[in-house]
């Protein structure tokens, strides 16, 4: 029963750190092939966080919980497998951001300031986004934000992936 109980924290971390890994690589390859500001990059980003936390939450219910997992044990599973991955995928945003790629806020500036362009935005009001732009686009600012939105969102995946990976178990047992 003990061991049950410290597995929790473990095995979440264990998961994380994996969704975490799997997370940094996908944006690296997105990075090494140009398309870091692809908004369809950000949104199959999504779908991979998706699969992932279903598909560790179903490992962890089968392998650790003996194939029953109430609903606040998988929320709980969840969410804190979703903080060690968000704070992997924020570190890594910041040290893209500040130290691999410094001129890459330039380049997404540049694609935001184009886009603004064909929207047929007057000059004054593609200076002022962009001014707002660049103040929000600080590494240290995108990777607060990024926590926070890598977090808000998290929650509401492991809401509705709970509800569908969790499994009471039977009144007469098996």
């Amino acid at each position: 029963m003990e061991e049950n109980k410290n597995s929790v924290g473990k095995s979440a971390l264990v998961s994380g750190t994996l969704l975490g890994i799997v997370l940094v690589i996908y944006s690296l390859m997105m990075y090494f092939l140009n398309q870091t500001g692809n908004k369809y990059v950000g949104w199959l980003s999504f779908v991979i966080m998706i699969a992932g936390i279903v598909y560790l939450q179903i490992q962890y219910r089968d392998k650790e919980l003996k194939g029953t997992m109430p609903y606040g044990k998988a929320f709980g599973f969840a969410i804190l497998m979703v903080l060690v991955a968000s704070v992997i995928t924020t570190v890594f945003t910041y040290l893209l951001f500040a130290v691999i790629d410094p001129g890459l806020v330039d380049k997404l500036l540049a694609v935001a300031e184009e886009q603004l362009t064909r929207r047929g935005m007057t000059g004054d009001q593609i200076e002022m986004a962009m001014k707002v732009s660049r103040k929000m686009m600080s590494p240290p600012l995108m990777a607060v934000f990024g926590l926070i939105g890598n977090m808000f969102w998290g929650t509401i995946i492991s809401l509705i992936t709970s509800a569908i990976t969790k499994k009471e178990p039977t009144p007469f047992g098996e």
